[in-house]
Order: structure tokens, then C-alpha cells, then sequence
């Protein structure tokens, strides 16, 4: 897939750039959490974004906290959203929206655990440096109030954001 056009969905945290390890940001892809990856290839049809805005209208903005440093394995270190449950039923919906998509190509199941990561497959000590500097700065308060579909490839400056959707129906 090195190089293909690809398409996600995420929630944006850019409260916490400062949190995220160089290498992450590097690709051009802010902090986030995801609620499907990967979507449809680039570009994204017309109809699916009216399909996008017509699902994200129904779903009201919420508030979370970013309280928990954790990883997967030792080779990822994330922050746990609280709570989880509306960055999950968010994925579910997407994917029974598209059920061709499923989350992380169905790698991790269909029901990934809800995360920011802060440093994937980097240098260990590092990845610890990064879980320790964190620590301190928890619990961190964000509200959920908009969808970004980003688009890009896995080679930097990978991705770029195309369209923007608020959550909710407002004025």
C-alpha cells in the first residue's frame, strides 16, 4: 500500500500536539482519534461526503477526557479516551454505513479500542519519554465537535485534510 491515495476519518485533538511524538506529526496528520481507517479511496465521491454530513448531523458534539496513558504490546503508546463509548458507536455506525470498511482493515477486530496515539514503532525509550511526559499533564478535557476526512499516503508529508463536518445540527 506504500505510496497508494488513502482516506480516514478522525477526530481531532490538536490540544495535545505538543504531547505527540515528531514522527507522528511529521506525516501531517494531527493528533486524533480514528473512527475509520481506511475509507474510501481518494478522491472521496460527492455523494459519499452528503452521506457523511447527513450521519454526522445526527450525532451531537460531546465532551471527553484524555485520563489514561497506556500501550499496545510495547510498540504503541496512546492516550484512552472517557468516555469511549461515543468514539466506538461513532466506528460502528460508519461501518454499518460502509460495511466494505472496517476498521483498520479489520486487523484489530471491529470494535478497536478508542485511542491517541502518541508514538507508534519508535525507539523505546523515546516512546517512554514521551508516556512519561504526558503523565503530568492528565486528565485533559476536549470536546468533540467535528469530523476531519483526511487523505493522503504513507510517505511524508503524507496527509492533508479535504473536508471538515461539525457534529450535530446547528444554525
Amino acid at each position: 500500500m506504500e505510496g497508494a491515495a488513502e482516506s480516514g476519518l478522525i477526530i481531532p485533538a490538536l490540544d495535545v500536539v505538543d504531547l505527540v511524538s515528531p514522527a507522528m506529526t511529521a506525516a501531517s496528520m494531527p493528533p486524533h482519534i480514528t473512527l475509520l481507517y481506511p475509507f474510501v479511496d481518494p478522491p472521496v465521491p460527492d455523494e459519499t461526503l452528503d452521506r457523511l454530513r447527513t450521519l454526522f448531523r445526527t450525532v451531537e458534539p460531546f465532551d471527553y477526557v484524555l485520563d489514561e496513558v497506556a500501550w499496545f504490546a510495547d510498540s504503541t503508546v496512546y492516550l484512552r479516551p472517557h468516555p469511549a463509548q461515543p468514539f466506538a458507536v461513532l466506528t460502528r455506525r460508519l461501518v454499518a454505513e460502509w460495511p466494505d470498511r472496517l476498521p483498520y482493515g479489520g486487523e484489530h477486530g471491529l470494535d478497536p479500542v478508542p485511542h491517541l496515539t502518541l508514538a507508534d514503532q519508535e525507539d523505546p525509550d523515546e516512546m517512554r519519554r514521551l508516556a512519561v511526559q504526558a503523565e503530568p499533564r492528565l486528565p485533559i478535557s476536549l470536546r468533540a465537535d467535528t469530523v476531519w476526512l483526511m487523505e493522503g499516503t504513507h510517505e511524508p508529508p503524507a496527509w492533508h485534510l479535504t473536508t471538515k463536518f461539525l457534529l450535530g445540527r446547528r444554525p
